[in-house]
């Protein structure tokens, strides 16, 4: 065994400089990353986010009847791109209506009476289910 080819071998292994340790690298990023689509997150717009009206997230929606709150769709919090296709609906909007704004990534997420609803959430062909409900004061 040459004693000069072997240190020069773990040293570069250690610095992370050989074939399996940049595959690593890549798997890791494509795991904490993912592949392709986009992580959604809403971000409360206005002056709601002081107040105790409800919880909206793209886990679960609770929301006060008579409550509006304006959220913002982002990718795990920066800004979608500008040709972003957002679309938002509710499966009953006579318990929790959504309505778009002047801006594609900002809707209006109201409580209208007490009960459950499913929000569809739909971001460049990507869909989530999320579930909602409305609860009086």
């Amino acid at each position: 065994m040459s004693r000069g080819k072997w240190p020069a071998f773990w040293a570069a292994r250690r610095r992370g400089r050989t074939p399996l340790a940049w595959a690593g690298i890549a798997a890791f990023c494509v795991a904490a990353f993912g592949a392709c689509g986009i992580d959604p997150e809403f971000v409360r717009a206005g002056s709601a986010k002081a107040l105790d009206l409800g919880e909206v997230t793209v886990e679960q929606i609770r929301i006060r009847t008579g409550i509006a709150i304006g959220v913002r769709v982002t990718d795990d919090g920066e800004a979608l791109d500008a040709d972003a296709e957002v679309d938002m609906g509710s499966s009953a909007p006579e318990i929790l209506s959504v309505a778009p704004t002047l801006e594609s990534d900002v809707f209006v997420v109201w409580g209208v009476r007490p009960g459950s609803a499913t929000v569809t959430l739909r971001v460049d062909g990507d869909q989530w289910e999320i579930p909602a409900v409305v609860v009086d004061p």
